[in-house]
């Protein structure tokens, strides 16, 4: 059963009597990005999807967890402002996965953006930016407050393909050092793809297409794997040049690679440390065993 409440009100009640009858419960945005998946048995859903008011005010989002991001990308960019977060789904759950994205280079996570949240746990609301990164285990993300930034007046997007992992490795060199606000490294079909924005179009990068725009990742289904390395672009090269997988990307920036692949063991046996989808940080399991000793929410 997925019940939808319309505000914080309702989602406290709802957790509040699941807590008491020792029940469980799942909470999800949209359900589309759900890093845990969904399991075969039947459990009670409670969807953030009906509480979507949100306004921006002085550069300030003020957004309840139900808020669609390219709605509120939208309004900012009318008003001449930035959200750094591409997502295509709910602020809640943005802000739960703690999303990284292509503009992550630049601006960081949600985490470093977002100034105020609020979830709603089985023993009441509280008021702890601790939830960015939670997956909702600890509670329902309720409501928001979160920086933007001004627009640029224009965004450059270098881009370069290449079969040859020196060439790679080079290319990415090349565009680290210019300070891109958005830079994404991706591997498919044995070739190795560099995408990179710039506020400015003197980049000293030849051989490059340029146009306008930013780099986006385009997901289905979430990445098998997520790989956790010391040196960011020399271990992407090792890794698809050792497992070729079907596809991996990396956002520069941050020592992630994300791979679509069944050689998960074999990436772990090279010495990375590898997290399945829906991997939890222990400490959120630590934290769960006060705010949700019950562990109603799952």
């Amino acid at each position: 059963m997925i019940m939808r409440p319309k505000d914080e009100t309702e989602v406290s009640q709802i957790l509040s009597e699941f807590s008491k009858s020792d029940k469980k419960i799942r909470i999800i945005g949209t359900g589309n990005h759900d890093a845990r998946l969904l399991p075969r048995y039947s459990e009670d859903i409670l969807s953030t999807s009906e509480m979507t008011d949100f306004s921006i005010k002085d550069g300030i989002v003020e957004a309840q967890a139900g808020a669609l991001v390219p709605k509120i990308r939208e309004e900012a960019s009318s008003q001449d402002l930035l959200l750094p977060l591409i997502y295509d789904g709910t602020v809640g759950g943005a802000l739960a996965m703690n999303v990284m994205s292509s503009l992550s280079t630049g601006f960081g996570t949600p985490s470093n953006f977002a100034d105020y949240v609020r979830a709603i746990t089985p023993k009441g609301p509280i008021s702890w930016k601790g939830f960015i990164g939670s997956k909702g285990v600890l509670g329902a993300i309720s409501f928001a407050k979160m920086r933007t930034f001004k627009r640029p007046d224009h965004v450059y997007i270098y881009e370069r393909t290449t079969p040859d992992p020196g060439y790679f490795m080079l290319y990415s060199f090349i565009i680290a050092r210019n300070k891109p606000i958005a830079f994404v490294m991706e591997y498919e079909g044995g070739k190795y793809s560099v995408h990179a924005s710039f506020t400015k179009k003197d980049i000293h990068a030849e051989g490059f297409s340029i146009d306008e725009g930013i780099p986006a990742v385009e997901e289905s289904g979430g990445p098998s794997a997520v790989v956790e390395v010391p040196s960011l672009i020399s271990d992407f090269r090792r890794i698809a040049e050792e497992t070729n997988p079907a596809y991996a990307y990396a956002i520069y920036g941050y020592n992630y690679v994300f791979v679509y692949t069944s050689e998960i063991e074999q990436i772990a046996d090279m010495g990375y440390k590898v997290f399945h989808r829906g991997y939890i940080h222990p400490a959120y399991l630590k934290v769960k065993r006060f705010i949700d000793f019950s562990n109603t929410i799952i």
